[in-house]
């Protein structure tokens, strides 16, 4: 954990991550296993910055679909 991030329980980020996506796309994309986000801080911080800015680059989405991958073998 970077020294300037808060910590937060686990639990306490999914519910945070439960807010609804109205967006099919992105819907779609975080439309994964609960326990994928348990696992993994990186999921969680790329959700949460969607949630905040309503917006990803490129970069990040495809980092996103390779987390799950690796996580889901």
């Amino acid at each position: 954990m970077h020294w300037k991030q808060k910590p937060y329980c686990v639990k306490c980020e999914l519910d945070y991550l439960d807010e609804p996506i109205n967006d099919p796309k992105f819907r779609k994309l975080f439309n994964i296993d609960r326990k994928l986000y348990e696992q993994s801080y990186f999921l969680r911080s790329i959700k949460k910055n969607y949630l905040s800015y309503r917006k990803l680059s490129d970069a990040q989405i495809e980092a996103f679909k390779k987390t799950v991958k690796e996580l889901s073998k």
